[in-house]
């Protein structure tokens, strides 16, 4: 009696294996390269998320700055404004009180030249009688 052997195909089951193995690969790779992706993007969102806070913080920082500046700017303008009205008020005070004393200094001259006509002529009068 004979031995009968199974007919094995050696190629088949080598290329059997290579396409397991390159599928197994291939499915290993695209796992590894998603959770890689998934893990970047989210390190990607909370950096944009620290980027937003930090740009929210600053813009929030210079409004506060320029408004503070703008206060202060309107509060010196103003001051300017009262200091001016200051000088003026009393140069025009000055003047008033200048001019004020001027018009009774004349008016003290003709009410002298008037009261000095006036005796004149009471005295012209008196000495025509």
């Amino acid at each position: 009696m004979g031995t009968t052997f199974a007919l094995v195909d050696p190629g088949g089951k080598l290329a059997g294996w290579y396409e397991n193995h390159f599928k197994e690969k291939v499915h290993h790779l695209s796992k590894t390269t998603t959770t890689e992706l998934f893990s970047s993007l989210e390190k990607l969102q909370k950096e944009l998320q620290v980027l937003k806070t930090n740009l929210t913080k600053q813009l929030d920082n210079y409004e506060v700055n320029q408004s503070v500046e703008t206060i202060n700017s309107i509060k010196k303008h103003q001051e300017n404004q009262i200091n001016q009205l200051h000088t003026v008020t009393e140069e025009i005070g000055k003047q008033h009180k200048e001019k004020m004393q001027a018009y009774i200094e004349k008016k003290k001259e003709q009410e002298a030249e008037q009261l000095t006509k006036d005796i004149e002529d009471l005295l012209t009068e008196l000495t025509q009688e």
